[in-house]
């Protein structure tokens, strides 16, 4: 079941070459992100100026900034004129592993090293290496990181390097060490009647003197000069109540170098005035840098178990300040604190959890360790029957299936991305089945319903498989059978009427195009008769001359006069009876044009 970071910083696929850890590193560095994450690779020591002859004795520490790491890589560059490495200290590395135990080349001038811890930790000083360094040179020397990388202890090897500070320090040729003094205050002070007062101090690095601390850097410490005094002395050492007598004068604040060691520290503050010297404060400096060590985290639950609970006991040691509290961070969520060294989960869902056990002593390092634990999923409810005829508007809509007995049923109807609109509840009956209603009317369209189940004690199966429905238009006519929705009906009677109206406008061009050519052929009968009435009045006049201009001159009987009149008769007869038919035949092609 268990998983420490280790695994996840696996140098085992490195080889020792040189080249190989070089590309190693720089794939770390380009390829992972540095986001929200940033840790601080440092140098710390005393400022100087050294003297020629002496030893000088850095840290190389790291401040993860509250967040976990568990391996690093640098090469050190120095001035090897003017210093040489005399010795490289693991004791007291948070890393206790090297793929690269540290080496130095005097020659060269620089040190390397790749280590890394089986567990995460945090903290502001976080030791790597003590270097001590003899000052064979005057001059100044430059400690400077190249190459360097921080990885966070999150699995998947991130780089949260943001800055490598080096350090600067100049020696001297001088066979004594003298430290830069305080700025001295130049006054005459008051006659004193009577020794002077404990001082009050302030130290802004470490405010309150019952507490731990974790930062070791150059710090001040600052107090108010009462007008009788005239002398302060003011030394750091491990000794409880010194009182000395030892002075620089008169000051109001000293700097002092980084306390290297861990321990507990006291910085003795004492005024001196013309009647003597006063009590002394024995400022208490508590140092621990170092994070708990031996972290060890145990699954009191199975490792693969249907129980969404799971309880877990973690334990750590720590020598110095002592643990503060454990917390527990479950995958990438916020850490929790585990009271007594226990703590139980919430229901956790289906699949494999990370669980993040934290060591925190009372200088606030941190120790860090992963396990993982494996929820099963209960088994999935079926929808056995959905209604299929489901229409806009319409609720209490039935669904019903199968499920593990005494469980509760979740059921999601979908909208198509997926987003849950609507869910109902229903708790499963002895012989696993179960129903229950769509209540909320749904709106045309496309949906997925699926379901889960959860039992008594949280745990939850995965979605069931998505069924697919469709909501419709409610019919709004029906013809021959077939269902017509409101919207279906308007589109027809668009398209009925739109065929309609086309339909019309052609039978219209055609008879328009039949009138016309009635018209043109009314038009000719009309003609036709005319032409013939005139033809036959002419005859009919030209008969009735003919016959009077004989008559006229007496050369016609009456006989023949008789005869002419008769044919002149005959004539007007048939006349009349042309244009009686002529106008039958008129009024008929009139009907058939209206």
């Amino acid at each position: 079941m268990s998983k420490n970071n280790a695994k996840q910083f696996d140098w085992a696929r490195i080889s020792g070459a040189r080249v190989i850890t070089s590309l190693f590193v720089a794939a770390i560095i380009w390829l992972t992100p540095l986001a929200s994450q940033a840790a601080t690779l440092g140098i710390i020591g005393s400022g100087g100026p050294l003297s020629v002859g002496s030893e000088y004795e850095v840290l190389v520490h790291i401040d993860s900034e509250d967040v976990g790491v568990n391996a690093a890589q640098a090469t050190v560059k120095f001035n090897q004129s003017v210093v040489s490495v005399k010795s490289i200290d693991k004791t007291g590395s948070v890393f206790n592993f090297w793929l690269l135990e540290p080496t130095y080349d005097n020659t060269s001038g620089k040190i390397e090293f790749i280590g890394g811890s089986s567990d995460g930790v945090s903290g502001k000083s976080l030791l790597v290496l003590r270097i001590v360094f003899t000052v064979k040179g005057a001059g100044q020397t430059h400690l400077t990181f190249d190459d360097a990388a921080v990885t966070a202890s999150d699995g998947n090897g991130t780089n949260v390097l943001t800055v490598a500070t080096g350090l600067d320090a100049n020696s001297v040729n001088k066979a004594v060490f003298v430290e830069a003094k305080p700025i001295l205050i130049e006054r005459k002070p008051e006659v004193a009647k009577a020794l002077p007062a404990k001082p009050a101090i302030s130290v802004p690095l470490y405010p309150d003197p019952t507490a731990w601390y974790s930062v070791a850097s150059n710090f001040v410490a600052r107090w108010d000069i009462p007008a009788d005094v005239g002398s302060v002395s003011a030394v750091i050492n491990r000794t409880p109540n010194t009182l000395s007598t030892d002075t620089e004068g008169l000051y109001d604040n000293k700097t002092f170098r980084p306390l290297l060691d861990d321990g507990i520290w006291y910085l003795h503050v004492r005024f001196k005035n013309s009647v003597g010297w006063g009590d002394a404060v024995h400022y208490r400096i508590a140092l621990d840098i170092t994070p708990p060590s031996s972290l060890r985290i145990t699954n009191e639950s199975t490792a693969k178990s249907q129980d969404p609970r799971v309880t877990f006991s973690m334990n750590a040691g720590d020598q110095l300040s002592g643990i503060e509290g454990y917390y527990v961070r479950i995958d990438h969520g916020n850490a929790v604190r585990a009271e007594g060294g226990k703590f139980t989960t919430e229901p956790l869902g289906p699949g494999k959890h990370a669980i993040t056990a934290i060591a925190r002593d009372n200088a606030k390092n941190e120790a860090h360790t992963t396990s993982e634990v494996e929820i099963s999923a209960l088994p999935s409810p079926v929808i056995l029957s959905i209604r299929k005829d489901l229409y806009a508007g319409e609720g209490g809509i039935p669904v019903s299936g199968t499920a593990l007995p005494g469980s509760l049923v979740i059921l999601s109807v979908r909208n198509q991305n997926g987003d849950s609109v609507h869910e109902a509840q229903a708790t499963t009956l002895e012989n696993g089945t179960w129903s229950l209603s769509i209540e909320d009317p749904l709106r045309f369209g496309k949906y997925s319903v699926d379901a889960m189940v959860q039992d008594a004690q949280g745990g939850v199966s995965e979605p069931s498989a998505l069924m697919p429905i469709e909501v419709k238009e409610r019919p709004f006519a029906s013809v021959f059978g077939l269902s017509f929705g409101y919207l279906q009906t308007i589109y027809g009677l668009l398209w009925a009427g739109t065929m309609l109206v086309s339909l019309t406008l052609i039978l219209w061009f055609i008879y328009r195009g039949m009138r016309k050519r009635k018209e043109q052929h009314v038009e000719q009968v009309i003609i036709g008769g005319v032409e013939m009435l005139q033809k036959r009045l002419s005859d009919i006049i030209n008969l009735h001359i003919s016959s009077t201009r004989r008559s006229a001159d007496g050369k016609v009987s009456s006989a023949e006069k008789l005869d002419a009149e008769s044919k002149v008769d005959e004539k007007l007869l048939d006349l009349e009876q042309e244009i009686e038919k002529g106008k039958s035949q008129l009024i008929k092609e009139i009907e058939d044009i209206e």
